[in-house]
């Protein structure tokens, strides 16, 4: 009868470690995603200010931007909601009473596996398909707004004979502007901020070329001169050319999306971006193969190939760090019981720290070619599952000592 009473209650205990550590999981990954997108709100909003500060220019691109964090945010969220529930556990005396049932440490880890089967096909999931989804909607997103600004820019903002600082964060003065064919006379540039160093460009005339839609859009200029300063060398140069070319997509998308705006493999679903990796690879096969291979083009091959490559994987078993998460999160709590709790969550940030390092060296690894990309990214997740094995079986034998 006592046997199956216990059995009972730790059933109880289980389930509702379960239900309260899935609460507290969903309430982190609100924080944290939260707390990801303040930290890009500043420059989103100073950005997406030049297409109009409304809840659709805002709203849109953050929601976008969230399911992109989610593949990272999971294992974190999970790990604060574990150690969270399970020190309140403590604390309340629930933990305790169960250890004094005789529930070693191995079976206290078997409730937070099932946690961490659902949350590594869910971390999948969303890496697989939300991450692209969120990165390929962010671009059709700017590609829209671009459109739209662009117009904007040519139709409304700009004006003949007027100095503007709103030409995509620089400063546009043009004598004459022809609207219908997109044409500017006898026309000034300078960047809107100059920084440590600054030019300004002038030209005798200029045109805007294609469109964001067809993915491409120039502002070709005749006669070009250019003034450049440097802070640090104190110096002056000028430059002259019959013409030059202005990619003004490429402009908007370093503003908005960044300088990884250009890899354009990180939209791309999973079968997608494996014919993607596997036809980069063959180019740099064929790249290798000649009597002297271009520098420049074997570099950017082996970024592409080798980094579609660890994203692939990455997306799909990124999330399986969560089982050696469970596992230390509970040897964090349970020692904590003999040692005090004043460092408790110093250990959890350390271990997020540690992570986060072994991930970036094991993807810098990959995209070096150093090593293969799935293997990279398995390292990773083995090495903090075994030691979070480790932690606790040196528990288990502690207590049965």
């Amino acid at each position: 009868m006592f046997s199956d009473w216990v059995a009972k209650t730790v059933n109880r205990f289980s389930k509702s470690l379960v239900t309260d550590v899935l609460k507290q999981f969903l309430v982190q990954l609100i924080g944290i995603n939260g707390l990801t997108l303040a930290s890009q709100l500043t420059r989103l909003i100073e950005v997406l200010s030049q297409f109009g500060l409304n809840i659709e220019n805002v709203l849109l691109p953050l929601i976008f931007l969230v399911v992109t964090f989610l593949p990272l945010t999971i294992p974190l969220a999970f790990l604060f909601a574990l150690v969270i529930v399970l020190n309140q556990s403590q604390q309340n005396g629930e933990l305790t009473a169960i250890q004094a049932l005789g529930i070693s440490p191995m079976q206290l880890v078997r409730p937070l596996m099932v946690i961490s089967i659902f949350l590594f096909g869910f971390g999948a999931v969303t890496g697989l398909y939300l991450d692209p989804w969120g990165q390929k909607e962010f671009r059709k997103f700017f590609i829209k707004k671009s459109q739209t600004e662009i117009d904007s820019l040519v139709k409304v903002q700009l004006r003949p004979g007027i100095f503007t600082d709103k030409f995509i964060n620089h400063v546009f003065y043009a004598e004459k502007i022809d609207r219908d064919n997109l044409e500017f006379k006898n026309l000034v540039i300078t960047p809107k901020n100059s920084g440590v160093s600054s030019f300004v460009l002038f030209a005798s005339s200029g045109q805007i070329t294609g469109s964001v839609e067809s993915g491409s859009l120039k502002f070709m200029l005749k006669n070009p001169y250019t003034y450049s300063y440097s802070q640090g060398y104190q110096k002056l140069s000028t430059s002259h050319a019959k013409s030059m070319e202005l990619d003004l997509l490429k402009i908007f998308q370093s503003e908005i999306i960044g300088r990884q705006g250009n890899l354009s493999y990180t939209t791309y679903f999973p079968g997608e971006l494996k014919s993607y990796y596997e036809k980069q690879n063959s180019l740099l096969a064929l790249e290798q193969q000649k009597p002297k291979p271009n520098p420049k083009t074997l570099k950017s091959l082996r970024r592409s190939s080798y980094g579609s490559k660890y994203l692939l994987h990455f997306r799909f078993a990124g999330s399986f760090i969560v089982f050696g998460f469970s596992m230390l999160g509970l040897r964090f709590v349970l020692s904590e019981n003999v040692r005090g709790r004043s460092f408790l969550f110093v250990k959890v940030i350390v271990l997020v720290l540690f992570a986060y390092l072994l991930i970036m060296a094991m993807r810098w690894l990959a995209e070096s070619g150093l090593i293969e990309a799935g293997t990279a990214v398995w390292i990773a997740n083995i090495i903090i599952t075994l030691f979070g094995f480790w932690k606790i079986r040196q528990l288990q034998h502690s207590v049965t000592r």
